[in-house]
């Protein structure tokens, strides 16, 4: 076999180990992420007035990218459009304000940052910072996994 040709089988081999850390690091992080969105979230209170549609939960995402060349990029989001925003037959609408426009855009924003609201909120001003705690997590976790997979 040629120099060309063992090098070749060396970066495909890396390659294939890259995409297989990469894999993992990005569903630990989307699980990492819906345990905080949880935690910090859905169980800081149970809703009386309405029903929990569970779409944002549902709505965090996970891709993992490649551009052919060993670098990989990790994306782990809330895809905005797995979150529905319906009027119902009562006249309240998940993730829609009272003048009946979606906020689902914003509602991610409005989580982690927190919210103006009333005393009969319980969240008035509460945030969750799911986002910022599980980069902090994730940077620590991707760094352990590379140094012990590489």
């Amino acid at each position: 076999m040629s120099v060309s040709g063992q090098i070749d089988k060396i970066l495909r081999k890396k390659d294939k180990k890259l995409q297989l850390i990469a894999d993992d690091i990005a569903a630990a992080v989307k699980d990492k992420l819906k345990e905080n969105l949880e935690k910090n979230w859905y169980s800081t209170y149970s809703p009386k007035s309405y029903f929990r549609t569970w779409d944002l939960f549902d709505s965090v995402t996970a891709e993992v990218t490649h551009d052919g060349r060993c670098n990989y990029y990790i994306q782990v989001y809330f895809d905005s459009a797995k979150i529905s925003s319906v009027q119902n037959d009562s006249g309240w609408n998940s993730h829609m304000g009272f003048d009946g426009q979606s906020f689902k855009s914003g509602l991610v924003s409005l989580i982690e940052h927190g919210m103006k609201g009333s005393q009969y909120n319980p969240r008035n001003g509460n945030s969750a910072h799911m986002i910022e705690f599980t980069q902090e997590w994730a940077n620590q976790y991707a760094r352990q996994l590379l140094k012990s997979r590489l």
